[in-house]
């Protein structure tokens, strides 16, 4: 069923990727999706506020009592945290704008695009300082309420017990960080999966060593003539005038049926391409069954080749050759339809003639006069000189014309750029998610080592191993690390599977890429944690046990 719609063209750019023909080049699922991101990165950064803050509580807890005694009440702390909470957001969002302008150049290398930030738009600065007044106060509100909370008789004494009781919120959230990273990694590695399988699928037609002459409309009728002067060149193995080509090209869908059939409302949607008789050979393409269009036929002119899935949806891949098949034509001078009949001379192999997030669709080539483009089949031998020798031959029948090349499979990569620069993306957050991760990570492994600073000295005097202390202080650390890997896998599974089914042929979601992630994030918290438990491991005893 056919219908129409409207779109604002404001909202092409971004919402125009299911639209055939319209060109929108961006994609508002990715928005959303680096939006999710950047989040998930600014979360990790408040989950490491928060851990460190109450991880160092000991630091303040005398101070809090001391506070608490000469007449402080805990809304005055409350407040006094909270303002610490604000003033680092600031300070913080301000050196991020710092950092943000000098990395920001490699953002948009990085991304193919070209935004800056707004340096003089109030909207924007004030949206961007109210969110850092917000995440001041989210950011501290638990830190502010925990210390706070400390009874003065208890801190003065030196009981802590109620920093116990905040483990288990710290494990959650050193958890949540990692499942965040590991989701990333697993994303990045999928997503650079699907675009090399991509890459190296087999399209069924040869996209190397092939030149396309663009813009040969304007020679009209001497683009065959530029064709048939370069192919008696050793250099140009076979050329083809046509503007309909198996990357991002034109292309147009009509209703054809077989015309035994005529009347049955049996019509199949076949694109159509316009071609001459070296298409075929030009681009590699091969034929199953039947023949080539070949000018050794006259009556090719009323020929056709189609693909397989054409002759399946038909229902003739049993028996196509010498089928015809039928569409509407021009009208007559009555005004009535006339209809075309064109004989099945050849059964081409599928071959990928549009994006490989589709299927391939059926497909009919046609003899015509399409002089759009002309692309040459050429050796790699001495490849500018090749392109010198074609721009003079194309100069002597456009003088001026400005001579416009391009190669098929740059023009393959291109129809990609989207998910190879997604994957990039992925990557870099990636490393950025887990560096703050890991920062975190580190210093809170500093911290728990000092805080256990005289176990460790004790289990050294009893006769303890360096090697025993270091995956005493670490397991610790990796089991939080483990746990956020069984729920990342099943996370990142759900989104990877929804991403992929955008292509209608994708790689398998095997274990491989969740094992590698895994280890990664094992290796990397690994790492993170070994220095602080060689540390403490290494330190004298003495040092934690002469006040004892």
């Amino acid at each position: 069923n056919l219908g129409y719609g409207m779109q604002p063209v404001a909202d092409i750019h971004l919402h125009s990727q299911d639209i055939d023909g319209v060109g929108g080049d961006g994609n508002i699922r990715y928005v959303y999706i680096f939006t999710l991101i950047a989040l998930m990165i600014l979360l990790i950064a408040s989950i490491n506020f928060i851990n460190l803050s109450t991880a160092k509580s000991a630091m303040r807890a005398r101070e809090v009592g001391i506070r608490k005694v000469m007449g402080s009440i805990r809304s005055m702390l409350v407040g006094q945290f909270l303002t610490e909470s604000v003033i680092l957001s600031l300070m913080s969002f301000f050196l991020a704008i710092g950092i943000g302008a000098v990395f920001l150049p490699f953002f948009n290398a990085l991304a193919q695009t070209s935004v800056g930030i707004p340096w003089g738009d109030p909207f924007f600065w004030t949206i961007m300082i109210l969110g850092a007044l917000v995440l001041g106060i989210v950011t501290g509100m638990y830190p502010a309420f925990f210390l706070s909370a400390f009874k003065p008789v208890k801190v003065l004494k030196g009981n802590l017990t109620r920093q116990t009781s905040s483990g288990w919120l710290r494990s959650g959230l050193v958890i949540f960080q990692f499942v965040a990273s590991i989701v990333l990694i697993i994303s990045t590695l999928i997503v650079r999966k699907q675009i090399t399988y991509i890459q190296n699928k087999d399209l069924g037609f040869n996209k190397e060593h092939v030149v396309i002459v663009e813009n040969t409309w304007v020679l009209r009728d001497k683009a065959h003539l530029l064709k048939k002067e370069l192919i008696q060149r050793e250099d140009i193995l076979s050329g083809s005038v046509t503007n309909y080509l198996p990357v991002n090209s034109n292309r147009s869908t009509n209703a054809y049926w077989l015309k035994e059939q005529a009347n049955q409302n049996k019509e199949v949607l076949i694109s159509r391409f316009t071609v001459d008789f070296d298409y075929v050979e030009t681009y590699g393409l091969e034929i199953v069954e039947g023949r080539n269009l070949s000018v050794e036929f006259p009556t090719d002119s009323q020929a056709v080749l189609i693909n397989e899935v054409a002759a399946m949806q038909l229902g003739i891949a049993d028996n196509p050759i010498g089928r015809e098949i039928s569409s509407v034509g021009d009208m007559d001078e009555n005004g009535n339809p006339t209809y075309d009949n064109f004989k099945i001379v050849g059964i081409l192999k599928d071959f990928h003639f549009s994006n490989a997030k589709e299927l391939i669709n059926p497909l009919a080539l046609f003899i015509g006069n399409n002089r759009g483009a002309v692309s040459f089949r050429i050796k790699s031998d001495d490849l500018q000189a090749t392109l010198a020798d074609m721009e003079v031959a194309y100069k002597r029948f456009a003088p001026d014309k400005p001579f416009q090349y391009s190669f098929v499979d740059d023009r393959f990569e291109e129809m990609y750029e989207t998910e190879q620069r997604l994957g990039n993306i992925f990557g870099s957050f990636s490393i950025l998610a887990i560096f703050i991760a890991c920062l975190g990570l580190f210093a809170l492994a500093t911290f728990m080592a000092e805080r256990r600073a005289k176990e460790i000295s004790i289990r050294r005097v009893m006769g303890a191993r360096v090697s025993n202390i270091m995956l005493l202080l670490s397991s610790e650390f990796l089991k939080l690390v483990g746990l956020a890997l069984i729920f990342a896998v099943p996370v990142s599974y759900y989104l990877m599977q929804n991403w992929l089914e955008g292509f209608a042929y994708r790689v398998d979601l095997g274990a491989d890429v969740f094992v590698i992630s895994g280890i990664i994030a094992l290796m990397i918290a690994q790492l993170t944690v070994s220095f602080q438990s060689m540390k403490a491991a290494l330190a004298n005893p003495v040092t934690a046990l002469r006040n004892e």
